[in-house]
């Protein structure tokens, strides 16, 4: 986890098993509570809100998302980063 992100689940990493991307955000949330699972409820409207890689790959909507999560995969959740 990135940037305001990490600084409301208060933590840079955690290890879950989660069987796709829908269920990792939910159990995200419930573990973190606050403003994490604000955050990603928020998302689920606006799914622009926060950006998920699965394994450096854009991984679209992660909400809508019926991609499966293997053992080892890396998922990194981050707000959009904009700039010049």
């Amino acid at each position: 986890m990135f940037a305001t992100v990490r600084e409301a689940a208060r933590k840079s990493e955690w290890s879950v098993e989660a069987r796709d991307l829908p269920d990792l955000l939910d159990k995200l949330g419930s573990k973190f509570g606050g403003k994490l699972d604000a955050m990603l409820k928020e998302s689920y409207d606006d799914p622009d809100r926060i950006v998920i890689l699965v394994n450096g790959k854009n991984a679209g909507r992660g909400r809508s998302s019926s991609e499966a999560l293997a053992d080892g995969d890396e998922v990194a959740i981050f707000p959009p980063v904009s700039g010049g």
